[in-house]
Parts: structure tokens; sequence; C-alpha cells
């Protein structure tokens, strides 16, 4: 059974769209090519957007935290600090 792993974080409204592009450009390709990640999107809030979502599907936990030990985790989390990112909420969810 897959794991989807949603991780919610806001930019200040000047840095959104420079914290976007890095993100597409850079952050979700390097977590796409993560061992045990199937999938990797970021999705920007329609409302406000300087809100963010990054939802990841990976196929189980131990992928997961083999990820949090990698390279490709720590610039995806110093990319969050360089732009000035603020509360970081970090879920994991199962199909039902």
């Amino acid at each position: 059974m897959s794991i989807v792993r949603l991780i919610h974080v806001t930019y200040a409204t000047e840095k959104a769209d420079k914290a976007a592009n890095y993100w597409k450009q850079k952050i979700g390709g390097l977590i796409a090519q993560q061992p045990g990640c199937l999938s990797e999107q970021l999705l920007r809030c329609h409302d406000v957007p300087n809100e963010f979502v990054s939802m990841s599907e990976w196929d189980s936990e131990d992928s997961i935290r083999t990820y949090l030990a990698s390279p490709a985790y720590h610039e995806a989390r110093n990319h969050h600090r360089l732009m000035g990112g603020g509360d970081v909420a970090v879920r994991m969810y199962e199909r039902v």
C-alpha cells in the first residue's frame, strides 16, 4: 500500500514565485528520483497564492525514512529556509 506525504508550507508573498520556480526546476525532480518515490507534485493554493502543498507518493515508510536521511531531503529543507518559508506541516496518509 502506498503512502501519500503532504507538506504544507507558506512563503512570503514576494518570494512565492521564486520558491515555486526553484521547486519546479530542481527540488521536485530530486524528490521524484528518490528510490521508492512514485510521484511528486507541487500544488499552489488558488485563493492564497503564497501557500503550497508538496504531494509525494511513496511505496513504503522505509523509502520515506531513506529519503529523510538523503542529501536530496537536506537540499529541499535548505531551499525552504533560504526562501524564508514559514511553518511547515507534514502529514502522511494511506489510501482507504
